[in-house]
């Protein structure tokens, strides 16, 4: 159950890293939202990015230590034996996603639940899980060839 908690966590955290609500436009309360972009400016700005943030500015993915990478370039296996690995650990999560759906389902079943008792958020939170599924289901389509 620990590992499924993981996983789901892992997923909510990259869905809110995507979220954004400015629209990506730059906020009265950004820190240094109306200075220049002349050449002094910018250095100040990269000095003191992480002292104001608490961030530091990254110059890249590969550089900032993306798990892929890592992965890949990992020699104690082979890409056959990550892949089947990766592809083991699949399996078990999806085992226990499937007792919580079921289990769920039950509930929802024997206790009456219709969905127009859920929460909105839980019913929006379905149709999102069901497409994720069906875009894995494509990913995995395409690697099976």
């Amino acid at each position: 159950m620990s590992k499924l908690r993981k996983k789901i966590r892992e997923l909510i955290e990259k869905e809110i890293e995507e979220m954004t609500a400015t629209g990506d436009a730059a906020g009265f309360g950004t820190p240094n939202a109306f200075q220049g972009d002349d050449e002094d400016n910018k250095k100040k700005r990269r000095n003191t990015a992480a002292s104001t943030t608490g961030f530091e500015i990254v110059k890249g993915i590969k550089e900032a230590g993306d798990p892929y990478y890592a992965w890949r370039n990992d020699e104690s296996m082979s890409p056959r034996q990550k892949i089947g690995r990766a592809i083991s650990e699949i399996n078990k999560q999806l085992t226990e996603m499937n007792k919580v759906v079921r289990r769920s389902s039950r509930l929802k079943t024997e206790m009456g639940v219709s969905n127009s008792d859920l929460w909105k958020r839980t019913n929006e939170s379905l149709l999102k899980i069901e497409q994720r599924m069906t875009g894995i289901a494509q990913q995995i389509r395409s690697m099976r060839g």
